[in-house]
């Protein structure tokens, strides 16, 4: 509950908070250092999961992390939540609540289903250059689109390298 003193402030101090973290994520050096570990490792394990060759060792894969991970994941995935189909002309403010949970649903290599909680997550990866003719909102990708993202993000991150460093088990 928030004291009467202060309420007046929680849509303002609200609105600060999502614009500043939404500047933040939006800075491709941030978000890349930010999030191209994470994204690297659910890169290598839908890789893992759809090889027809390799065991399947886990039905299922648990990240537990904070509010703002969340966030940056869906600047990643370009949710809608967050961003336009116009690539982010126009700010929305949103910030996850507590138990928020995004899903990935892998099907296939070119089937895998996003989920905020229980909903279709609608997504825009904008990748033209993906099997997509053009880039589309749904809640659906390809592995490939999501290496190409994750190609993207290593092409802005600080310390080349550095996502692979963070999700590789050896931590050599």
């Amino acid at each position: 509950p928030i004291l009467d003193e202060v309420s007046d402030l929680e849509k303002p101090v609200f609105n600060h908070l999502c614009r500043r973290f939404g500047l933040y994520l939006t800075y491709p050096a941030y978000i890349s250092n930010f999030m191209g570990g994470l994204i690297g490792e659910i890169r290598d394990l839908i890789s893992h999961i759809t090889d027809t060759d390799s065991e399947k060792p886990f039905m299922m894969q648990i990240f537990s992390c904070h509010d703002i991970n969340l966030l940056g994941m869906l600047y990643v995935l370009n949710a809608e939540l967050v961003s336009t189909p116009a690539h982010r002309k126009l700010w929305r403010p949103y910030w996850p609540e507590f138990g928020t949970t995004i899903s990935l649903e892998v099907m296939s290599r070119d089937e895998i289903n996003v989920y905020l909680n229980t909903d279709p997550l609608p997504i825009n990866l904008g990748l033209e250059t993906s099997v997509r003719s053009k880039p589309t909102v749904t809640h659906t990708f390809t592995l490939e689109e999501l290496e190409a993202c994750y190609r993207r993000l290593n092409e802005h991150i600080i310390t080349p390298g550095l996502a692979d460093y963070y999700h590789d088990p050896s931590g050599v």
